[in-house]
């Protein structure tokens, strides 16, 4: 079944850091695939998909803990659904107002808050933080998650600027000349928050990353039994290394002419990660976007 969803908007409304609740203060944080508005697609595919059954491993696969400034444009989301839980996704700063992410992140949520400059989000310290409720969140118009994944993309942003911080930066997005450099076999990093384990509550909150390598789309076309279009980029999961539940929405990034860029965003995966899996991880090819991403930018 078609289904479209329509440009929505979330007013964001900055509070004060000390009015804003630490991370260690939600209750029942579940990864984003965890929500139920998800099941759809889920019972389509479920030995592939079913994130409502615990992954063997939730989190960034056999990856390294990441250091304070390592990554300061990735930052953390907690959105709340209808049922109120909470989830967890990533995002990156493109610019100082404004965060990019997987639309699934955001959809048919009712609140959510931004964590900024900090890789520990139950200890450590939190650079920044801020909240968003109601308007100045857009999901790309044609995103779909039903049968099949699509568009998966979406923005929030920010009406103030985040003060500058040395914990705190952006990454630059690609252009369409960087494109041809996005070949088979090219390590790429991708970052993010997610489970310690397999179990959906144990939520470790601890950036983590890896370094993976590009696979050709031709070849990942061939592992699914839907729809991998051009406007994904897929990574090899046969290092026992990959993003997984609790890292949608986080920035896959390539060194490109020796700048780093943000080339994807973690869109979806086999529900047992790198772990008995030769699935690979899929994300939205942000180069495909580009129009749309600066068109949302310019006129808002």
């Amino acid at each position: 079944m078609w289904t479209k969803v329509i440009l929505t908007s979330i007013t964001l409304h900055l509070t004060l850091t000390s009015k804003i609740p630490h991370p260690s203060e939600f209750k029942n944080i579940k990864p984003a695939w965890d929500d139920p508005s998800l099941s759809q697609l889920f019972d389509s595919y479920p030995d592939i998909l079913d994130a409502r059954r615990p992954p063997q491993l939730g989190r960034i696969i056999n990856g390294l803990s990441a250091d304070l400034d390592q990554f300061p444009f990735a930052v953390m989301l907690l959105t709340k659904n209808g049922d109120n839980d909470t989830l967890v996704c990533g995002g990156s700063l493109i610019k100082m107002n404004w965060i990019l992410t997987a639309a699934h992140c955001l959809a048919g949520k009712t609140e959510g808050f931004i964590f900024a400059g900090a890789v520990d989000m139950k200890n450590g310290t939190i650079a920044w933080r801020g909240k968003f409720n109601q308007s100045q969140m857009f999901i790309h118009p044609e995103y779909l998650f039903d049968q099949y994944v699509n568009n998966d993309i979406a923005l929030i942003k920010i009406p103030s600027r985040i003060p500058c911080n040395k914990h705190i930066g952006v990454i630059d997005l690609p252009c369409s000349c960087d494109e041809l450099d996005f070949v088979d076999g090219l390590e790429v990093t991708t970052m993010g928050f997610g489970q310690t384990n397999g179990t959906v509550a144990d939520v470790s909150l601890n950036m983590r990353f890896i370094e993976v390598e590009i696979m050709e789309t031709c070849k990942c076309k061939k592992m699914f039994p839907f729809p991998i279009f051009d406007s994904m980029i897929c990574t090899s999961t046969m290092s026992g290394m990959s993003s997984c539940m609790g890292d949608s929405g986080s920035a896959l990034v390539a060194e490109i002419k020796g700048r780093k860029v943000q080339i994807g965003v973690v869109s979806f995966g086999n529900r047992k990660c790198a772990t008995g899996s030769d699935y690979p991880v899929v994300f939205v090819r942000i180069s495909s976007y580009l129009d749309w991403i600066l068109g949302i930018l310019y006129s808002n």
